[in-house]
């Protein structure tokens, strides 16, 4: 699997990557906001597992994954969507929460996957970089 091109937004520059970094698109990073913009190069394992975005992550849910693989990854149902996408599913009457990933992507093809780095081994290279 070739490497993959990330982003992370913070209200300070990261000098050393900790466990539990999340990465996600240009377009989530700045729907994040924050001060600092890191461009952050991850190699992926050759099996990630799949999570369901809950909207917040607890540390010990997700860690329990860290075992299985280095990088989870999850459909962000919430960052880099433009609100008019969740208008358009209003209008229809759907509610997204209760959709499976697969449903989602479908209706709301403006969500992206995301990342969360487990073990700061699988991260290729961070720089700060300018806000575009």
């Amino acid at each position: 699997m070739r490497e993959l091109t990330t982003y992370h937004s913070s209200a300070s520059k990261i000098v050393t990557p900790s466990r539990m970094l999340h990465v996600g698109t240009l377009a989530q990073a700045r729907m994040r906001g924050g001060a600092h913009l890191h461009q952050v190069i991850v190699r992926p394992p050759m099996r990630m597992t799949r999570l369901r975005d809950v909207g917040s992550w607890k540390a010990e849910t997700v860690m329990r994954h860290a075992r299985r693989s280095p990088v989870v990854v999850y459909l962000n149902r919430y960052e880099g969507i433009p609100p008019e996408a969740f208008e358009r599913a209003a209008e229809k009457g759907v509610v997204l929460d209760d959709l499976p990933d697969s449903r989602f992507s479908k209706l709301v093809p403006e969500a992206e996957d995301s990342w969360i780095v487990l073990d700061p081994e699988a991260i290729v290279s961070i720089r700060a970089i300018d806000w575009p």
